[in-house]
């Protein structure tokens, strides 16, 4: 297999372990993606080239870049391009689970029966993701996270290390909610919250 590295900081690097290629495998990074200012430019059209072709990709952007990987992951779709969902081999997934492509899954996280975990996030060490919980699409789950049964989460959104979200909770869109948060009631789009009992404090960070 031929994989291509859309952004290879420290997170690339961390995929790179998971992915653990052998030596026959062949590795092409793409590492301008971060300090482009014009990111709906990057050039996709470049990857309809045949050498491209049999390659799959992996987009190894941080929380920071949520939108730009949609970007990306929709432009590859469309170009007909493989995206590599990458899985470490302690994780537990169920069967009834449904994973996306572009997924992320770090050692140690558990993703329970009828668990959907949409294209592009990344669920850290040690998650926990419990029955029936949906997670949309380009979201980030910061290590130790755990998701009680039927909850909801948006697109785009950030969980901080050691957030724990209560039974059937909703989380809009692009919210960010911080370290240690223990999320009891809806929260909704764009909103940043933190804290034991949760806090509202408005808009969220800027994710590009």
């Amino acid at each position: 297999m031929k994989y291509a590295f859309i952004g290879f900081g420290e997170l690339g690097k961390q995929f790179l372990n998971i992915l653990s290629p052998t030596d026959a495998d062949q590795i092409v990074i793409f590492d301008d993606t971060i300090n482009s200012s014009h990111f709906q430019k990057f050039p996709f059209d470049y990857w309809r080239n045949k050498e491209f072709s049999d390659y799959s990709f992996l987009i190894a952007l941080g929380y920071k870049h949520l939108n730009l990987k949609r970007i990306i992951i929709s432009n590859l779709l469309q170009l007909g391009r493989s995206i590599h969902t990458c899985i470490h081999d302690s994780a537990y997934i169920c069967r009834s689970a449904k994973i996306g492509s572009g997924v992320m899954i770090y050692p140690m996280a558990n993703i329970d029966f009828e668990a959907i975990i949409f294209d592009g996030v990344l669920i850290n060490n040690s998650v926990i993701v419990s029955h029936e919980t949906t997670i949309g699409s380009c979201s980030y789950i910061s290590p130790g996270v755990v998701f009680s049964g039927k909850v909801t989460v948006g697109e785009n959104c950030f969980i901080g290390s050691g957030s724990v979200i209560a039974n059937n909770v909703t989380i809009g869109n692009n919210v960010f909610i911080g370290v240690g948060s223990v999320v009891t009631k809806d929260i909704p789009d764009n909103m940043h919250a933190i804290g034991n009992p949760l806090k509202m404090l408005g808009k969220p960070l800027n994710i590009k």
